[in-house]
């Protein structure tokens, strides 16, 4: 019986003084998925910064893979916590290939955080001649479509920022796709919706421009003295990027939240907090419940405006 006892101890003992990884259960690898609606210059940083810091966190492989089926992928993927997509806001909406509200099965997809947030501003040329909102819409509505919006080859967020502009005001704006490439001179442009980094002094060879307002619901800390549409006159205006967080269908709210704990902790890295402030970007890394919140507010605000958006798509 004592030998019995002698022998358990030893082997407790033993266990106990392994590494922690010794005897640790292993994480299982995390995929990372991307699949945005629009293409974004630069967003690998914030991708890999992001997957880098996820490793960290759950001393774990994290694969990152950004293509075209990463939206379908993952909602084919089982609810075990270890496929997750990194989307943005406008393929959270619309299905980019046809370019219809709500992407088929989107909306099962389970939420778990908004993780990065872009605010824009709305810029003009100095040529234009315009000094303020008012200035600007006063000239687009005695002259509907003769201001002209660079806009890209698929909708991101300038398209929704026009399009509440648009609607809020009265106004018609004619829009430039400057995806399209082609010989010849670049097409006529007068208004553009960007990060406040293109607010910052004019770049050698660049058009001369003047930030109206920011798309946020007060001002940019960054950009102090450009006010926000709402200080102009556009209650609840707002038109904000975002890339959020969603896992497969059926994944159980203990799963989300764990998932939300290891992604917020990701955030605070010193990586990471690198990585958006390049962006003008925040992290407000939101619980799973207010986040499903906001897209189930966002979501008939956008059906509302989408014969607008479809024409920021189609021209």
């Amino acid at each position: 019986m004592m030998n019995s006892i002698h022998r358990r101890s030893l082997a407790a003992l033993a266990l106990a003084s392994l590494p922690a990884a010794a005897h640790a259960q292993p994480v299982p690898t995390l995929d990372l998925l991307i699949g945005r609606g629009g293409p974004a210059a630069g967003a690998g940083v914030l991708d890999e910064a992001l997957c880098q810091a996820l490793g960290q966190v759950r001393r774990g492989r994290v694969a990152l893979r950004a293509d075209g089926r990463a939206i379908p992928d993952t909602i084919a993927a089982p609810p075990d916590g270890s496929t997750l997509l990194l989307t943005d806001d406008i393929a959270t909406f619309f299905r980019p290939t046809t370019r219809a509200i709500l992407p088929d099965r989107m909306h099962d997809l389970v939420p778990v955080t908004m993780v990065f947030r872009f605010p824009s501003v709305l810029l003009a040329k100095v040529e234009l001649g315009v000094s303020d909102l008012a200035a600007l819409l006063r000239l687009a509505g005695r002259e509907p479509d003769s201001v002209a919006v660079r806009v890209g080859p698929t909708l991101r967020s300038e398209g929704v920022a026009m399009a509440l502009v648009e609607s809020a005001a009265g106004v018609r704006f004619s829009l430039v796709d400057f995806g399209v490439r082609g010989r010849g001179s670049p097409p006529r442009w007068d208004l553009a919706v960007e990060s406040p980094s293109a607010a910052t002094p004019r770049p050698p060879g660049g058009p001369a421009l003047r930030p109206i307002a920011v798309t946020t619901p007060r001002r940019v800390a960054r950009l102090p003295t450009v006010p926000s549409f709402t200080e102009l006159g556009q209650p609840g205006f707002e038109a904000i990027g975002w890339w959020g967080v969603f896992a497969p269908p059926g994944t159980t709210p203990e799963t989300c939240d764990g998932l939300h704990r290891d992604i917020a902790r990701a955030c605070a890295l010193p990586a990471v907090r690198q990585a958006v402030a390049g962006w003008y970007a925040e992290t407000p890394v939101m619980p799973p419940a207010e986040f499903a919140a906001l897209l189930a507010q966002e979501r008939p605000r956008i059906t509302a405006l989408a014969p607008r958006l479809r024409r920021s798509m189609l021209g």
